[in-house]
């Protein structure tokens, strides 16, 4: 995924650990999230929950994180 989103000249950042990933997004803010529900230590299932309760530092939606795509191995892709 990453390959192909570089390729269409997006930038990405990518997180080996459920807590990186959660890390490098409070930092990156980035406009879409491709989370792996696998992740080590903490689940992107976990990490996922840990984003949505980051506020947005403007007002106007619940959380600082609209747009994050869980996905899984082997699982239908749903949206959080």
């Amino acid at each position: 995924m990453a390959l192909i989103l570089r390729r269409l000249g997006y930038d990405d950042t990518e997180a080996a650990l459920g807590l990186d990933a959660v890390y490098q997004a409070r930092a990156a803010r980035p406009d879409l999230i491709f989370m792996d529900l696998s992740l080590p230590r903490i689940t992107g299932v976990e990490a996922t929950a840990r984003l949505k309760q980051i506020r947005p530092s403007v007002s106007g939606g619940s959380s600082a994180f609209e747009q994050i795509l869980v996905m899984a191995q082997g699982e239908s892709e749903q949206t959080c």
